[in-house]
């Protein structure tokens, strides 16, 4: 059997209400790890479980266990994540700092059950002059450890180990210019909500979880979760397409969002596939959640324009990329050549030059065909515009 149909039978099941006669298949144990492995790897073991579980489907006894673990985690990691988020936001509002939920916090609503829609951490922004303000009430009133500045966020945990995303920028150096006007203009599309909680615009909210699902789908890949939370967004949130639709255009990100909504409608609506989707297909599910090294280096080594020039693009980063991790670039350019060797000590005693000679290995050795596949997607999805200025992962 094709184990990767039957888990987008389950999920159209779970997630879209359709149940398939093919769902009543029995699996041989072969099977059932295949499937196992493939839903882990796209952190939906658990909406696979809860399938399986109501169908009652035969189980090997140790796959059984490990696909009940799974929904017994995703569960306990909603319920974890539900107390911090309640307590971020009873924070904010009784000190009346303005803030705006993100990405999983907002769409898990939309959910038949918010369990479902895992994370990893919560994500929620607040304008940089309140940042500061923020950090240190998280710190001071609930407890929450501060784990340091990055160009757009401020990472923190809570006493319960879970991971806070205090974003005061919506801007990587990933994104296009065109995308960068959109998303430093966010306040423009903010509402006041309950408190002090914002909330964007319908159009906004979808533009970027567009713009985010491109940036990891050029890096290695984004899941198979953003598609699912498309479905959500197309079928359970009241919208005007045309708003959103009027936003990717301004954005230059209408391409892929109708390719990425095409592969959505293949797997949540059982629509047939296309030569563009078929192959976003295979790299998304060889990627996993988080992408593969394999998948980065050939996207990028495309963008770059071959081996030669991606291995210098990755030593020497540009002054547009390096200006993020290094603010004090703004005004003091001069410093690029000392910023560029405090970068190189940083990858060499701080414990990423594996990683990076890893790469470096991969970019030389890395199969032309797979180049190739990259690049016929890249410019099929237009996402191959301004790659000079997108910063690249350390």
């Amino acid at each position: 059997m094709d184990v990767k149909d039957f888990l987008f039978d389950i999920l159209r099941w779970q997630i879209c209400g359709q149940k398939s006669e093919n769902l009543q298949r029995e699996l041989d144990l072969e099977a059932q790890i295949s499937l196992y492995k493939l839903s882990t790897a796209h952190d939906l073991a658990h909406i696979i479980a809860n399938g399986l579980f109501e169908l009652g489907t035969v189980l090997d006894e140790k796959v059984g266990a490990a696909f009940r673990k799974q929904q017994m985690i995703a569960v306990f990691r909603y319920e974890k994540l539900k107390k911090d988020f309640l307590d971020i936001c009873a924070c904010f509002d009784s000190a009346n700092i303005e803030y705006t939920p993100l990405k999983g916090s907002v769409l898990r609503n939309y959910y038949e059950h918010p369990w479902m829609r895992t994370s990893c951490d919560i994500d929620i922004l607040v304008s940089e002059s309140n940042l500061e303000a923020a950090r240190s009430l998280l710190v001071e009133k609930l407890g929450f450890e501060d784990n340091g500045k990055s160009s757009h966020d401020v990472q923190l945990f809570s006493p319960a180990k879970t991971h806070i995303e205090l974003h005061y920028s919506l801007i990587e150096v990933h994104d296009l210019d065109t995308s960068r006007a959109i998303l430093e203009n966010y306040p423009k599309y903010s509402v006041s909500g309950e408190g002090a909680r914002l909330d964007f615009s319908d159009e906004f909210f979808y533009y970027f979880h567009i713009d985010h699902m491109a940036k990891h789908f050029q890096h290695g890949g984004c899941g198979i979760r953003p598609f699912m939370d498309l479905w959500v967004l197309e079928n359970k949130v009241p919208h005007d397409k045309q708003k959103r639709e009027s936003l990717l255009q301004e954005g230059k990100m209408l391409t892929f969002a109708n390719a990425a909504t095409d592969l959505m409608r293949v797997w949540f609506e059982g629509a047939k596939h296309t030569e563009i989707t078929a192959m976003m297909e295979e790299y998304i599910l060889s990627g996993g959640v988080y992408g593969t090294l394999d998948n980065f280096v050939a996207m990028n080594q495309q963008k770059r324009g071959g081996k030669l020039r991606y291995a210098l693009s990755r030593i020497f980063l540009t002054h547009d990329q390096l200006k993020y991790m290094y603010p004090i670039l703004e005004k003091h350019r001069w410093l690029l050549p000392v910023v560029q060797v405090r970068r190189w000590c940083r990858l060499v005693f701080c414990g990423s030059l594996r990683s990076s000679l890893n790469e470096l290995h991969k970019n030389a050795t890395m199969d032309q065909k797979e180049v190739d596949k990259s690049k016929v997607m890249l410019e099929y999805l237009q996402l191959n515009q301004n790659a000079e200025k997108r910063q690249e992962k350390i």
